[in-house]
């Protein structure tokens, strides 16, 4: 995972140690930076008082991580197994037979839920863990005094107050109680944070769970976000006095690893630097070099060791700094990214900022951190200067892009997803920007022109799921209905793992089929 972020500190390490010059740290990290870009202004990211949004819990799910929250909003799509299950040109019975005889076909019963009856799925929240009625083969097998299982229903229940599968379809007006949190106890996960149903009241049909209370959650104005702590001043400390044999052995064995290396021979490379330090135990470069390779190599907790010990000798290099954040920061989104604080991180990063404010990979990866700590305005302000000190590179224009279309600020999305395909040469990150670009067109209503984005995606990269998808629809709304056709069926085929956009697009082949048969 790691080869791609640190890959370049090697190449660095082994120019820095050809010269006879005193003991440096490896130079920035090299790129084209005569490209200018024109990024939009970071704006606010206000959030009103009131009425507790699905926008709330999107975008500042650490604010209501675990809590009871009740939330309003609509329905916009509806897990129908029979639908999902569906094969085309397969029969709506046939496919009830399927399920009827084989229950594990299915998932577990859920909705998404929108501020609008129109929001898009990627924007509307996951309600996980819906009571459903018992099915066919559960009724068949268990007697009825025995169906006491607390999230399922009889079909067709009379009695009130059993009557707890809640009635929904796409479109209702709902309010929805439950716990906000990222995993349910059934397994189903989602990083953005999902709602764990408890209790609904669905106002398109006048009814609600027996005897719930569904008070609307207030929330105050999105409180301003804590003011970082100033960084204490550096600690240099006092170099321990070398003799210059034991110096030249050392910078003699970091040499000889830096060969090893550039060979890819990792092995040889990591005995030769463990010579370097036990040569010369301040050699700081070779306990980078050490660092670097060990994470190279898969060997984590040994590369933050040495990088950690990089930067105590030599505090004031940059890239120790930002390397050392790095990997503190990757060792700790694997750990446990919702529990983590990130501040050891945090601190090497800003640090390498401080030595160095043209450092692109500081500010992106500090743009990540605020990002998982849902402080949106730094997060852009992070991403847009990563942009700014290194427009060649893909990951800071799709995360702004990302960002900005998640807060519903699609014109700033738009404009840094083209200024990525514009400067961004990767095929495969051409791909996810053109696919970016061609959601905001779709939510802007420009159909031909998210057409064209979504196609730019595919000839990028062909086995782009949400790009075959996207384009299916787009074309499917925009009345061509043979290139939808093609682009859905290939996309149902591939089977993805997206429940909602798999249902939609069988659905919208079967309205095809339907138009077909009636001549339309």
């Amino acid at each position: 995972m790691r080869l791609s972020i640190l890959a370049a500190g090697f190449t660095i390490a082994a120019a820095a140690v050809a010269s006879a010059q005193p003991l440096r740290g490896p130079a920035p990290e090299e790129y084209q930076s005569d490209v200018k870009v024109d990024l939009p202004p970071v704006p606010q990211f206000d959030l009103p008082a009131g009425a507790l949004s699905v926008k709330h819990l999107h975008v500042e799910s650490k604010r209501f991580l675990g809590q009871h929250v009740v939330v309003h909003g609509f329905v916009t799509f509806a897990y129908d197994c029979v639908a999902d299950v569906r094969k085309p040109g397969e029969t709506e019975r046939a496919a009830q037979k399927r399920v009827d005889d084989d229950p594990t076909l299915c998932e577990r019963a859920k909705l998404y839920l929108g501020d609008t009856a129109t929001t898009p799925h990627d924007q509307s929240l996951w309600v996980v863990d819906v009571p459903r009625p018992y099915n066919k083969l559960e009724l068949t097998r268990m007697a009825k005094a025995d169906r006491t299982m607390p999230d399922r229903c009889e079909p067709g229940e009379k009695d009130p107050a059993k009557q707890i599968c809640p009635p929904y379809r796409e479109g209702d007006e709902v309010v929805v109680a439950g716990t906000f949190a990222l995993k349910s106890s059934h397994a189903e996960a989602n990083s953005d944070g999902l709602l764990v149903y408890e209790a609904m009241r669905n106002v398109s049909r006048g009814w609600q769970t027996p005897g719930a209370k569904l008070e609307l959650t207030q929330v105050t104005a999105r409180p301003v976000a804590a003011t970082l702590p100033p960084l204490a001043p550096l600690a240099r400390p006092h170099p321990t006095p070398v003799t210059p044999d034991a110096r030249a052995r050392s910078l003699d064995y970091l040499a000889n690893g830096n060969r090893a290396l550039s060979g890819n021979r990792l092995d040889e490379a990591r005995a030769a630097y463990k010579l370097a330090v036990d040569a010369w135990r301040e050699d700081h470069l070779a306990w980078y070099a050490l660092g670097m390779v060990e994470l190279k190599a898969g060997h984590d907790a040994d590369g933050v060791t040495a990088l950690d010990r990089a930067v105590s000798l030599a505090p004031d290099e940059p890239m120790y700094q930002v390397f050392d954040g790095v990997a503190h920061y990757e060792r700790d989104v694997q750990a446990d990214p919702a529990a983590t604080s990130f501040d050891v991180a945090s601190e090497h990063l800003r640090r390498a900022v401080a030595l160095d404010s043209h450092l692109w990979r500081a500010h992106y990866f500090l743009g990540r951190i605020a990002r998982a700590q849902d402080r949106a305005r730094e997060t852009a302000a992070e991403f847009s200067a990563a942009i700014r000190e290194n427009p060649r590179e893909a990951g800071p224009y799709i995360a702004l892009a990302e960002l900005y279309r998640r807060w519903d600020y699609i014109d700033e999305s738009m404009l840094v997803a083209q200024q990525g395909t514009a400067n961004v040469t990767s095929s495969s990150a051409l791909a996810d920007l053109d696919d970016e670009l061609g959601m905001g067109f779709e939510a802007k209503q420009r159909l031909p022109q998210a057409i064209e984005a979504y196609t730019h995606a595919l000839d990028a990269r062909a086995d782009h799921p949400q790009a075959r998808f996207q384009r299916g629809q787009a074309y499917f709304h925009s009345g061509d209905l043979v290139h939808a056709k093609r682009d859905l069926e290939d996309f149902v085929k591939a089977r993805p793992a997206d429940a909602f956009a798999r249902t939609q697009a069988t659905k919208m082949l079967m309205d095809l089929a339907a138009k077909r048969a009636h001549g339309r």
